[in-house]
């Protein structure tokens, strides 16, 4: 499979409080700290990178962080009714020579207010997954898992995405969103959410998702974390009214220099059929995603 590598067009992290996510008391800052080369400007009542691209974080309500023993590890994407699409190495451990998927009881889901949801059962994660990672998981196509917290829960993260198939190869604008970490002079994107889009060229719309970036690459920067399970959202919403489609989510970003600004990532293609059948399983033959 040939994948086309692209490199990111633009990027904006929204900060949040650490204390956001400890307590849930502190209230969300929404307040773009600028990439070099992009100076804030403000619409509205927003601080901005880019004029007359104004990012909603309102509208990027159901991108959520994902918490293990409290401390938040990868991003996912809340779906309505109580369901939550992440990664599925974000909740397996390995325990010697065993794979297991890790204890509801140590998993909860945060809001941006950083109010936490406990999960309601196990997480559901692919067979294929749990079978391929000793000693280490790779990076497959069935990198994800189905968590469920409390329907009631789910009004936090309003509007949903709509899980969509890919229609066809070729050009695909595609945004994603992660909550990541780096050491990035300046606390670029300390405990923030990552908005970024780009463009990938498909040679089939059921390949695995990949693609190679560099952006302001600097010699302090480290590996981030914490975008794994992420949504890759299908052309470019920005504000209310847009459509979200939901057409995979972030596996990893891997690099042989060790940093996160210069890159290969993966990303679960959900319209491969493989990765479809099992997500439907998870879901349910009546979902409307299953029934296409």
């Amino acid at each position: 499979m040939k994948f086309i590598f692209i490199f990111f067009a633009s990027l904006i992290a929204l900060t949040v409080p650490m204390s956001v996510m400890a307590s849930g008391n502190a209230p969300l800052i929404i307040k773009p700290l600028c990439p070099p080369g992009y100076k804030p400007s403000t619409t509205g009542n927003k601080d901005i990178c880019v004029e007359g691209d104004p990012w909603s974080l309102e509208f990027f309500r159901s991108v959520v962080p994902i918490l293990v023993d409290g401390k938040r590890i990868c991003t996912g994407s809340s779906m309505g009714d109580g369901l939550i699409i992440t990664a599925a190495h974000c909740v397996i451990e390995t325990l010697g020579t065993e794979v297991e998927v890790i204890s509801a009881s140590r998993v909860t889901i945060a809001n941006i207010e950083g109010k936490v949801f406990p999960l309601i059962m196990a997480p559901q994660v692919p067979r294929e997954m749990l079978l391929s990672c000793l000693p280490k998981c790779p990076d497959l196509a069935y990198d994800f898992a189905l968590l469920r917290v409390s329907s009631a829960a789910a009004v936090d993260w309003i509007p949903f995405p709509v899980l969509t198939e890919i229609s066809s190869d070729g050009e695909l604008p595609i945004t994603i969103a992660g909550y990541g970490v780096t050491t990035m002079p300046k606390n670029f994107s300390k405990n923030g959410l990552y908005i970024g889009a780009q463009h990938l060229m498909l040679t089939a719309k059921d390949q695995p998702l990949e693609w190679s970036y560099e952006i302001w690459k600097d010699n302090n920067s480290s590996f981030c974390s914490g975008d794994s399970g992420g949504p890759i959202f299908l052309g470019s919403p920005r504000k209310q009214g847009d459509k979200l489609a939901l057409i995979g989510v972030i596996s990893r970003f891997m690099s042989s220099e060790g940093t996160c600004f210069q890159a290969k990532a993966t990303a679960v293609n959900f319209t491969q059929p493989g990765p479809r059948t099992i997500l439907c399983t998870f879901l349910g033959d009546k979902h409307s995603f299953c029934r296409i």
